[in-house]
C-alpha cells in the first residue's frame, strides 16, 4: 500500500513537472508570436528612401533592416529548440538569481515580454547550447564573468510557425531533463496536452517546473491517449497529428540533420561551430553528423549578418555583406549529393547558399580562364604524381620560366616601351627564368606584379617628361595646359585604368598559352626531380620521367586537332595556374583569362579524402583571404 501511495505520488509530481512546463512553453510563444508579428509588420512597412547625399549609409541601414526582417521571420518560423533553467551563482558557488535562457538557431534573438530568448550567436547561448542538468557554465562577458548552474533543460521540437494564420502557437514535443531525474519526461503536442489536463480534477495548481521538488522519475510518460481525454479537449485543433509514438522521426537528435539541430550541438561539435575565422577539418565515422556540422559552421558565421555580437567575435569591422549566404558556397563530389546539401542548408535558413560539385566548378573556371577553347579533357588516367602538390610546385615553377621568357620577348618587340619600363620588365623576367621548386608559387599574384611595376613605371615616364616641359615652358597658358595633363595622368593611375602597353603584357600572362612551352623546357625533368625531393632511386625517377613524357604527348602539337588533350589532373593545375596568376589583380577592365576566384567569405568541402591535394587546393582558393578556407570535412 506504501509503495503505490509512492508511486501515485510520484506520478503526480511528475504529471505536475509537465504541465507546467508546457504551460510555460506556450505562454512564452503567445508572447513571441504577438511580438514577432508587431516586429515584423513593422519593417515590413518602411520602405527604403535613398538620399544621394547619403547613399552609401542609407543603403547600409536598407541592407540591415532587411537583415533584420529576415532574422525575425527566421526566428517566427523555427522558435528556439532548447530552454535551459537553472540559477547564477557568485564565485563562491552561492546561488544569486534565477535564469530562464531560450536558445534559438535564428540570427536574432528577443529578450523582452519575459520571453528571454537568445540568437545562437550570443556568448550565453553559445556556451548554455550544450549544458545537461548540473553543469556550470562559465561565461565571459566584457564587463564581468557569469558563473551559470543548469537544473533543467528542454528540448523542443516541431514549432507551429508563430504567423501561422490558422493554428495556435504549439510544438510537437518536448523532452525534459531533470539533474535529479533518471530519465528524460517527454511530453507530446504541448497545446493539446495542457488543454486535456484542464479537465483532471486533482490538479489544483500550477507550479513552475523549476521549484517543484525532488523527483525519482522513472519511465518517461507520454501524453494522454486520445481516447482517454475530453472530446472537448481534441476538438481544439483537429488537425493536430496527435500520434506521434507511432512515427519515426527524421529529426531527432540521432538522426539526420533536423531543422533544431544548431540548438543540439555537443562540446566537440561546438568547438567546431562558434569559430567565425579559419580552416577547420571535422572527422568522424559515417553518420556521426560531420556535414551537418560543417553547415552548422557556416549558419553560425551567416548570423553575424543582422550585425549583433560583431564585436565579441572580433568582426566589428567587417562588413555586413561579408556574412550573406549568397557569398558562401559548399562543395561536393558527385552532383547526387547536392539536393541534399541545399535541403539542409534551407532548414538552416541558408536557402541562398551556393551548392557545386566539383566537375561543374572547374569546368566553370576553365571556361572563364579559356583554358577550354584549347585543351579538352582527355581519356587518360593520370599517376598519383600528378595530383599532388610537388608536382604543381613543378609546373608552376616551369610556368614561371616560360613567362619570363614571353615577357622578355614581348617588351623586346614594343618600340613605344620607354627605356625604365624596358628595365622593370627585364628585371622581372629575369627572376622568373631563374625560378626553382620553393614552398611558395611563383604564379601567386603574378599578373598584379607585373603590372603594377610596369604601369608605374609608365607613369612616372610621363610625369617626368611633363615636368621637363614645364621647366623649359615660358608660356603660361601652355603651362597650365601640361598641369592639367599632369592631373589626368594622375587621375587615370588612381582609377587603375590599363594602359594599351600593360594590356599587351597581360595578354602573355596566360596560363592556356604558357603550358605548352613550359613542358618543351629541356629543364623540366631537372625541375620535377627537385620538386619531388630530387630522389635517388631509379623507380621512382623513371616514373617522374614518364609523367614528364605522357603530359608533353598530350600538350604536343597535332595539325588534325583543332584543341590539344589533358587529363582531368592536368585541366585542374592548370586552373589552379591560371587562378594564382589572376590572384589579387585590382584592374576593373582586365581580360577575361584573369578572372577572379576569390569570391566568396567562406566554404565547405565535403568528404576531403575524396579529392586530390590539388582539388583541395584548386577550390580552398575561392576564398577571400579575410578570412580563409573555412570548412573542410571528411
Amino acid at each position: 500500500m506504501a509503495n503505490r501511495r509512492s508511486e501515485a505520488g510520484s506520478a503526480q509530481k511528475t504529471e505536475t513537472l509537465e504541465i507546467s512546463a508546457a504551460q510555460e512553453e506556450l505562454s512564452i510563444l503567445d508572447k513571441l508570436a504577438n511580438a514577432l508579428s508587431a516586429i515584423i509588420s513593422d519593417l515590413t512597412r518602411q520602405r527604403p528612401q535613398f538620399d544621394r547625399r547619403n547613399e552609401h549609409t542609407e543603403v547600409a541601414l536598407h541592407e540591415r533592416k532587411y537583415s533584420s526582417l529576415k532574422g525575425y521571420q527566421e526566428l517566427a518560423h523555427h522558435c528556439y529548440g532548447r530552454t535551459v533553467i537553472g540559477k547564477e551563482v557568485d564565485e563562491r558557488g552561492r546561488p544569486t538569481s534565477q535564469f530562464s535562457y531560450r536558445i534559438t538557431q535564428a540570427n536574432v534573438g528577443h529578450v523582452d515580454d519575459g520571453c528571454v530568448v537568445l540568437a545562437r550567436n550570443s556568448p550565453i547561448a553559445s556556451k548554455l547550447v550544450t549544458a545537461n542538468p548540473g553543469d556550470e557554465s562559465e561565461i565571459s562577458l566584457p564587463k564581468r564573468m557569469r558563473f551559470l548552474r543548469t537544473d533543467e533543460v528542454r528540448l523542443l521540437d516541431g514549432p507551429v510557425s508563430l504567423l501561422s494564420p490558422n493554428q495556435k502557437p504549439n510544438f510537437r514535443s518536448m523532452m525534459i531533463r531533470l539533474a535529479r531525474a533518471k530519465k528524460p519526461i517527454t511530453v507530446q503536442n504541448l497545446r493539446a496536452f495542457v488543454n486535456a489536463s484542464a479537465y483532471e480534477p486533482t490538479i489544483q495548481e500550477i507550479t513552475p517546473a523549476s521549484a517543484l521538488p525532488d523527483l525519482t522519475i522513472g519511465d518517461p510518460r507520454a501524453a494522454p491517449a486520445p481516447e482517454d481525454r475530453p472530446t472537448s479537449a481534441l476538438d481544439v485543433d483537429p488537425t493536430w497529428f496527435s500520434r506521434w509514438q507511432t512515427v519515426y522521426l527524421g529529426d531527432a537528435e540521432t538522426a539526420s540533420l533536423g531543422h533544431q539541430f544548431f540548438t543540439r550541438t555537443t562540446p566537440r561539435q561546438e568547438t567546431a561551430l562558434n569559430n567565425p575565422r579559419g580552416l577547420t577539418f571535422v572527422e568522424g565515422i559515417a553518420g556521426a553528423g560531420k556535414t551537418s556540422v560543417a553547415l552548422g559552421r557556416l549558419k553560425f558565421f551567416a548570423n553575424f549578418g543582422t550585425g549583433e555580437q560583431l564585436e565579441h567575435y572580433g568582426l566589428v569591422n567587417a562588413p555586413l555583406s561579408d556574412f550573406a549566404p549568397m557569398g558562401i558556397v559548399g562543395f561536393v563530389l558527385s552532383h547526387s549529393l547536392k539536393r541534399y546539401l541545399r535541403e539542409t542548408a534551407i532548414e538552416l535558413g541558408l536557402e541562398h547558399l551556393t551548392i557545386r560539385d566539383f566537375q561543374e566548378f572547374r569546368a566553370d573556371l576553365s571556361n572563364r580562364f579559356g583554358l577550354s577553347q584549347k585543351f579538352k579533357r582527355s581519356k587518360v588516367e593520370a599517376s598519383r604524381q600528378r595530383t599532388c602538390l610537388s608536382w604543381l610546385r613543378a609546373i608552376d615553377t616551369a610556368i614561371a620560366r616560360a613567362a619570363g621568357a614571353r615577357l622578355r620577348e614581348a617588351v623586346g618587340s614594343m618600340a613605344d616601351a620607354s627605356p625604365s619600363v624596358r628595365d622593370v620588365v627585364v628585371r622581372l623576367a629575369r627572376e622568373l627564368e631563374v625560378a626553382t621548386p620553393n614552398t611558395t608559387f611563383h604564379l601567386s599574384g603574378l599578373s598584379q606584379r607585373v603590372i603594377t611595376d610596369v604601369m608605374n613605371a609608365e607613369f612616372r615616364t610621363r610625369e617626368l617628361a611633363i615636368q621637363e616641359q614645364m621647366g623649359r615652358e615660358t608660356n603660361r597658358n601652355k603651362r597650365d595646359d601640361l598641369r592639367r595633363l599632369a592631373r589626368r595622368i594622375q587621375e587615370e593611375e588612381e582609377r587603375k585604368i590599363l594602359t594599351p602597353l600593360a594590356r599587351r603584357l597581360l595578354a602573355v600572362l596566360n596560363a592556356a598559352d604558357l603550358i605548352v612551352p613550359a613542358t618543351e623546357l629541356p629543364e623540366l625533368s631537372a625541375i620535377v626531380r627537385q620538386a619531388f625531393g630530387n630522389p635517388a632511386d631509379s623507380a621512382t625517377i623513371q616514373a617522374l620521367d614518364q609523367e614528364i613524357s605522357s603530359l608533353r604527348n598530350l600538350v604536343s602539337a597535332d595539325g588534325a586537332e583543332k584543341r590539344r588533350s589533358l587529363a582531368d589532373a592536368d585541366l585542374t593545375v592548370l586552373a589552379v595556374a591560371a587562378g594564382m596568376m589572376a590572384d589579387g589583380f585590382e584592374y576593373p577592365d582586365a581580360p577575361a583569362h584573369l578572372h577572379r576566384v576569390r569570391r566568396n567569405t567562406a566554404a565547405f568541402i565535403d568528404e576531403v579524402q575524396d579529392f586530390t591535394e590539388i582539388e583541395f587546393l584548386l577550390m580552398g582558393m575561392v576564398v577571400s583571404s579575410r578570412y580563409h578556407p573555412d570548412h573542410t570535412v571528411r
